[in-house]
């Protein structure tokens, strides 16, 4: 089990590699999200990048809305993304900023957030999350929007579709969606 655990990995992490980066798009999901609460329930969980020990929806801090980017490293849309995220976290204490990077080496996650100059959490994917998204996310950096149990609120974003792709761009899209969730709660 191990070993397909680990060819698995390899093969997501050669697919993101290859297709990382190459366009802004949303994936559609549908319209009733409701009506798919049980299946839009992501299976949330990483390891501690210093421990190792994996951390469930405890890293959610039941806040009403999180936002959890999947990225890796070496992934220039990545890091734009992750210091947008970075800049506009503190001003937010009520919704959860959360980095999961699809990397399978803890120091290298850990030397590219020091590089990146990223503060909020992030964990190392666990192999369960890893599973349970593998069919829905085939590039870096895609974000999912989730409430405090781990259920999908707003449509995942490939690259959050944002124009001109730098940080101020992201910042503002990411403000505008944190309203927006925040109005329909």
């Amino acid at each position: 089990m191990k070993t397909k655990t680990a060819i698995l990995g390899v093969l997501l992490l050669a697919i993101l590699s290859i297709t990382s980066c190459k366009n802004n798009e949303v994936i559609e999901q549908p319209a009733n999200l409701d009506e798919m609460r049980a299946e839009d329930k992501l299976l949330i969980s990483g390891h501690d990048l210093d421990s190792g020990e994996i951390v469930g929806l405890s890293m959610l801090e039941g806040k009403e809305i999180n936002i959890i980017s999947i990225w890796q490293p070496n992934c220039p849309p990545c890091e734009i993304e992750l210091k947008a995220m970075d800049s506009i976290y503190k001003e937010n204490e009520d919704v959860g900023f959360i980095g999961i990077s699809v990397g399978d080496n803890s120091e290298i996650i850990k030397d590219t957030l020091n590089d990146w100059e990223i503060t909020f959490s992030n964990y190392r994917i666990s192999d369960d999350f890893f599973n349970s998204i593998l069919s829905r996310v085939n590039r870096t950096p895609t974000v999912f929007f989730v409430d405090g149990e781990g259920y999908e609120i707003m449509d995942m974003q490939v690259g959050l579709g944002v124009e001109g792709l730098d940080v101020e761009n992201v910042k503002v899209h990411l403000n505008k969606i944190i309203e927006e969730l925040r109005d329909e709660k």
